[in-house]
């Protein structure tokens, strides 16, 4: 399961996950909401989510019928004006 706010980046996840062999994506959110909901109604092996999505961290103990369940991504950093941006 895919969870972040930010369509592109849960495509972007969703794409390459979904490019391995012996994975899929099950479910994919934009809240933590919509995440809690899908997770008890897929029960996932991984979730990947956004640490920083809005309203989650009161979520977060929703998602844990196993201790191997969750993994968790982190934002990038914010972009500075007159930076380059790297990836």
């Amino acid at each position: 399961m895919v969870v972040d706010d930010h369509p592109v980046v849960r495509l972007g996840l969703a794409a390459i996950v979904n490019a391995q062999p012996d994975m899929t994506v099950v479910a994919e959110a934009g809240s933590g909401e919509a995440a809690v909901q899908w997770f008890h109604q897929r029960q996932p092996d991984l979730v990947l989510m956004d640490l920083r999505l809005p309203a989650m961290n009161q979520n977060v103990p929703a998602l844990s019928p196993s201790p191997l369940t969750t993994a968790m991504r982190t934002s990038l950093r914010r972009w500075k004006p007159g930076r380059r941006p790297t990836c």
